[in-house]
């Protein structure tokens, strides 16, 4: 903490963060390289084929806290990402993509992302994404989008598999 009688700067630092948002991109980007059929398991009953996966996911954070929830994730649509990049240029208070802190948008990425394709299953009782983003724990965020993200992915592999033969499995 700074002394507030003195002009230092204030620590920013924050500890409870145990994952830097570089080293959460570089998993994401490793999750999603291109694998063969047999090192990714692909299979065309994986439910993360479908345009709509459900899932249950349970999470400790670093405080103990554990979010458990049942979900419904939808691949994007062209309408989607239209407003998943209206949602962060609203949350970047109109700043250029480009312009803005790399972490941040980064999160405002990944968050307005899973606001527009991720719901709670009806009746569930879930937490939902204003919950995600009062946390603390900057891994929720990575663990939970890397199931967003994953099921993303497999779902344009399939697509690709079925237009495109054996090959386009892994890409």
């Amino acid at each position: 903490m700074s002394d507030p009688n003195t002009n230092a700067a204030p620590d920013l630092s924050m500890p409870h963060i145990a994952q830097s948002v570089e080293d959460a991109k570089k998993a994401i980007k490793k999750r999603l390289e291109p694998k063969s059929a047999e090192e990714d398991g692909w299979e065309p009953q994986d439910p993360r084929a479908k345009e709509v996966y459900t899932f249950r996911f349970e999470y400790t954070d670093t405080q103990g806290k554990v979010w458990r929830g049942h979900f419904q994730n939808h691949a994007r649509t062209i309408m989607d990402r239209q407003a998943q990049a209206n949602m962060q240029a609203a949350w970047q208070g109109g700043i250029p993509h480009n312009a803005y802190d790399p972490e941040g948008a980064f999160l405002n990425e990944i968050l307005a992302h899973m606001s527009i394709t991720l719901k709670p299953v009806e009746g569930s009782n879930s937490f939902d994404i204003d919950d995600v983003r009062r946390a603390t724990d900057i891994d929720l965020v990575n663990k939970l989008y890397e199931e967003v993200i994953g099921h993303e992915a497999r779902f344009h592999r399939r697509r690709k598999a079925q237009e495109g033969g054996e090959e386009a499995r892994g890409g």
